[in-house]
C-alpha cells in the first residue's frame, strides 16, 4: 500500500472532530424528515438494540475522496493519484444514554497494534477498515474490546469546513497565542476567537502545536502528541455541540444547509432508520456538552519486529474504560461496597483560583488517570483559598476516591442539589492531581493508572478557559 503524504497525515487526523461533530449536527437538524432518506445507508451485521437501552456507535472518519473538488484548498491532501479507495486514521466508540442524555466518547488509537477481527493477522487497527471495510473494523472492534456495537456511521470528511462555516463558526477562548505550521493554524493573539472551517480543521488536525509563554515571550512545542490532539478536539467537539444545538429549528436556511452537509457526509447503517434518526434528533437537541464524558484509552509505545512503530494496549488499565462502554456495572468488594474505579467516576471541574488554564489542565490530568470528566469552566466565584469535593449524598466513595489524586485536606461537602455528581473547585492550596504511592480507598492497585505525576507534567496545552465576566459566542 503507498504512503500517504505529510499533507494526507494532517487531513485525516481531523476525522475524530469531524465525525463527531458532523453526526451531532446531523442528528439535531434530523427533523428536516423529507431530507433523512438522502443519507447513504450501508448493510451490516451489527447487535440490535433494545428500547430504552444504552447504545454503542462506532464512529469512522473516511478519507474517501467522495465530493472533494479539485479547486478545494486542501484538495491535494484528497486527491493523491498514487492513493486509492479509503482508510481511516480515526475512531471513537460513542455512548448514548437516554436513560440521563449523557453522551461518553472514547477515541481508538489508529496504530494500535490488535489481532484483526476474523482474519488471524495482526496489524494496527486502521488496516482491518482499509482492508476489509466497515465490517471487519466492527469484528474487530468487538472482538478486541468485547464492547457491543449497535450502529456505525462513517463520514467523508471532506465537508468539514463547510458544516463548520454553516453553523457560523464556532467559538473558543485561546488563553495564550497558538500556531502550527504544518497544520495553517495561526492564533496571533489571546482572547475569544470563533474559528471559521480552515481554522477549525488546522486546530483539529494540529499535531505540532506551539504556544506562546508570556513569562519567557518564546513559544514552546506541546509535547504530548496525540494526546494533546485528542485533547483538544474533545474540547472542540463540546464547543461545536454546545454551537449547533443553540440553533434551534427556526432557522430553515441554515437547517437547511446544516442538513445538506450531512447528508453529503455521512452513512449511517441500513439498521438506523428515520423514526430512531429523529428520535435521537430531538434528545440531542434538548441537551449541552456538559452532559458529554471523554475518556482515554490507555496505551504504550511500542516497536513492531520490522521496526514500526505502534501502540499496545494497556488492558488493566483499559478495564474500567472499556466497561463504560460495554455497561458493567463496578463490581463489589467481599464486603458488599461498591469497589469503584476512576472510569465510574464523572468530575466537573471549576476554577476557583482565577489561574489561567487551571481547569482545563486539571481535568486533563484526570482524564488521563481514568477519570470520566464532565463539565469544565470556572467557578462562580474566584478567590477561593481551599480546595473542595462537593458532592451528591450518594457520592460521597466517589468523592474520596478523587481526594486521593489530590493533596491531604481537601475539604469534602456533601451538596443534595449535586445528586451523583462530583465537583472538583480548586482553591489557593491546590498543588495539582497526582498518583497516591498507596491507594486510595477503593482505587485500583498501582499499575492499574496510567503514569501521572502532576498536571504540570502532563503538558497539555490546549485552549483555556474564560476569564470570570467573559463569554465567547
Amino acid at each position: 500500500m503507498p504512503g500517504r503524504s505529510w499533507g494526507q497525515r494532517l487531513v485525516i487526523t481531523s476525522g475524530a472532530l469531524l465525525a463527531v461533530v458532523a453526526m451531532i449536527g446531523a442528528l439535531v437538524v434530523a427533523v428536516a424528515w423529507w431530507r433523512l432518506g438522502s443519507f447513504d445507508r450501508v448493510s451490516l451485521d451489527l447487535a440490535p438494540q433494545a428500547d430504552n437501552r444504552p447504545l454503542n456507535f462506532l464512529v469512522v472518519g473516511s478519507d474517501s475522496r467522495a465530493g472533494v473538488s479539485e479547486n478545494d484548498a486542501d484538495a491535494g491532501a484528497f486527491l493523491d493519484e498514487e492513493i486509492s479507495g479509503q482508510r481511516t486514521d480515526t475512531i471513537i466508540l460513542m455512548r448514548v444514554d437516554p436513560s440521563d442524555n449523557s453522551v461518553s466518547l472514547l477515541s481508538i488509537p489508529r496504530d494500535l497494534w490488535v489481532p484483526l477481527g476474523g482474519t488471524g493477522a495482526e496489524d494496527r487497527i486502521n488496516v482491518a477498515f482499509a482492508e476489509g471495510g466497515a465490517q471487519e473494523l466492527i469484528n474487530t472492534v468487538r472482538s478486541v474490546f468485547d464492547i457491543t456495537i449497535n450502529h456505525y456511521v462513517e463520514v467523508n470528511f471532506g465537508g468539514f469546513k463547510a458544516l463548520v462555516d454553516t453553523v457560523g463558526g464556532v467559538p473558543m477562548y485561546f488563553d495564550t497565542p497558538m500556531l502550527d505550521e504544518y497544520s495553517g493554524l495561526a492564533i496571533p493573539e489571546a482572547g475569544c476567537v470563533v474559528l471559521d472551517g480552515q481554522q477549525a480543521l488546522a486546530f483539529a488536525r494540529s499535531r505540532h502545536l506551539q504556544y506562546l509563554d508570556a513569562e519567557s515571550g518564546e513559544y514552546y512545542t506541546d509535547l504530548t502528541a496525540d494526546l494533546g490532539r485528542i485533547t483538544r478536539q474533545q474540547l472542540f467537539v463540546r464547543q461545536a455541540m454546545d454551537k449547533a444545538t443553540s440553533l434551534g429549528l427556526t432557522n430553515v436556511t441554515k437547517l437547511n444547509r446544516l442538513v445538506g452537509v450531512a447528508t453529503d457526509n455521512i452513512t449511517f447503517d441500513d439498521d438506523m432508520t428515520n423514526s430512531e434518526l429523529l428520535s435521537l434528533a430531538k434528545r440531542f437537541a434538548s441537551i449541552d456538552s456538559s452532559a458529554m464524558k471523554t475518556f482515554v484509552l490507555p496505551t504504550e509505545l511500542s516497536e513492531t519486529s520490522e521496526g514500526a512503530s505502534v501502540v499496545l494496549l494497556k488492558e488493566l488499565e483499559a478495564k474500567p474504560v472499556l466497561d463504560v462502554f460495554r455497561g458493567v456495572v463496578p463490581t463489589t468488594s467481599t464486603t458488599g461496597a461498591p469497589s469503584l474505579s476512576p472510569a465510574a467516576v464523572t468530575v466537573d471541574v471549576r476554577n476557583g483560583t482565577g489561574v489561567a488554564g487551571q481547569a482545563t489542565d486539571t481535568a486533563d490530568a484526570l482524564r488521563a488517570i481514568g477519570f470520566g470528566v464532565g463539565q469544565v469552566g470556572n467557578a462562580a466565584n474566584a478567590g477561593a483559598t481551599r480546595t473542595t469535593l462537593r458532592h451528591g449524598p450518594t457520592a460521597a466513595a466517589a468523592a474520596q476516591l478523587v481526594a486521593g489524586y489530590l493533596q491531604p485536606g481537601v475539604a469534602l461537602v456533601v451538596d443534595t442539589s449535586l445528586a451523583n455528581t462530583v465537583v472538583l473547585i480548586t482553591g489557593a492550596d491546590f498543588v495539582g492531581v497526582t498518583v497516591p504511592d498507596a491507594p486510595a480507598p477503593g482505587a485500583p492497585t498501582p499499575g492499574g493508572v496510567p503514569e501521572v505525576t502532576t498536571t504540570a507534567a502532563v503538558g497539555v496545552a490546549p485552549p483555556g478557559q474564560p476569564p470570570p465576566g467573559t463569554t465567547c459566542e
